[in-house]
């Protein structure tokens, strides 16, 4: 591809255009790792660290994530940003190459001073902990041999050593205790008892906005797993009958959700393992002048804790669920608008 440098540095709205598709097609270039390309691109300034829109990745993740240690080279020679994140997974190029195995990139990342234990902005996890995940203990030795910290954790109590004992990685874990790695401390939990709701729900205290949740809780569960395990026996003659899943969706929010327009609600969707489940916790109760925000967070057999925070509003003496947050437990601290 070339570009008029003249109307690119005049920033015409035709060198706009063709800047972004500049741009794009670097992240196109390295992940498949057309080396070549790469170096016209850049000769032609393109932003090396230009990042997707959708996955906040750049072209150095794109070619770490696929394995191209030629066109990572190119690109560290360049001055691509080395630590970046991206908006997916939290992971650096170094935590994407521990991840997938990449051990020539592994090392090569490491001798250009790559950050070795950058931790993720999803969970925590650091590179190390991404290998020990998926038992590459070739990656596992470079990382700790570079100076990886082997005590490190994340927010809700796993390590490199959990992780991999989790894993069944032996031989990771057996080298990880070599270099000292003991098990995490796991964080102090407390949580208030739920409200005693009937298998039923026919005694959802609509008056107590703790009682009202615990039913929508129960029945959102129910629901999708039931038509979770009911899709399995359908076939392409007996397909799913997707206005009576969403039917029976609509009908738990008219009972336990305030009557508002969800334009990107679930629509019927479903999956498993589910998005609430009985074991979720309540975590607190805060009342507040319009409305009581409650807490809850998933229960710590789950691979990836996160916690939830309901809106619900009282209206008629009658407390429904308004709107959801969301946020990886023990570790971000913004909340993310959620989809009930």
């Amino acid at each position: 591809m070339s570009v008029s440098l003249v109307n690119y540095y005049q920033g015409s709205p035709t060198a706009a255009k063709e800047k972004d598709l500049m741009s794009k097609a670097l992240l196109k270039a390295a992940a498949a790792g057309q080396t070549p390309q790469l170096q016209t691109l850049l000769a032609n300034g393109t932003h090396i660290d230009f990042t997707d829109k959708a996955t906040g990745r750049t072209a150095l993740i794109e070619a770490a994530i696929k394995g191209h240690s030629e066109a990572v080279k190119v690109l560290i020679e360049n001055g691509a940003n080395r630590d970046a994140t991206d908006d997916v997974m939290g992971y650096t190029a170094l935590g994407w190459a521990a991840s997938e195995g990449h051990t020539p990139l592994v090392h090569f990342l490491l001798e250009a001073g790559t950050l070795v234990d950058l931790t993720n902005s999803i969970a925590g996890r650091t590179p190390l902990m991404d290998a020990a995940s998926g038992g590459h203990d070739m990656i596992v030795a470079a990382l700790l041999s570079a100076g990886a910290k082997v005590h490190l954790q994340t927010g809700d109590g796993r390590n490199a050593l959990s992780i991999a004992q989790e894993r069944g990685h032996a031989s990771v874990v057996a080298l990880l205790l070599e270099h000292g790695a003991v098990a995490p401390v796991m964080p102090e939990e407390s949580y208030l008892p739920w409200p005693s709701v009937s298998p039923d729900l026919s005694d959802i205290d609509d008056t107590d906005p703790a009682s009202v949740l615990r039913g929508f809780l129960l029945a959102m569960h129910r629901w999708e797993t039931g038509w979770y395990e009911f899709s399995k026996s359908q076939t392409d003659d007996n397909p799913l009958d997707w206005s009576a899943i969403q039917n029976s969706q609509n009908r738990i929010f008219e009972r336990f959700c305030t009557p508002k327009p969800r334009t990107y609600g679930r629509l019927g969707s479903f999956g498993f393992p589910p998005t609430y489940s009985p074991e979720d916790m309540l975590i607190s109760i805060e009342p507040l002048p319009r409305r009581t925000l409650l807490m809850t967070r998933q229960a710590p057999d789950a691979p990836l804790r996160y916690e939830t925070l309901f809106s619900l509003v009282k209206k008629g003496g009658v407390w429904r669920v308004d709107t959801k947050k969301k946020r990886v437990w023990g570790w971000a601290e913004d909340w993310e608008t959620g989809i009930l």
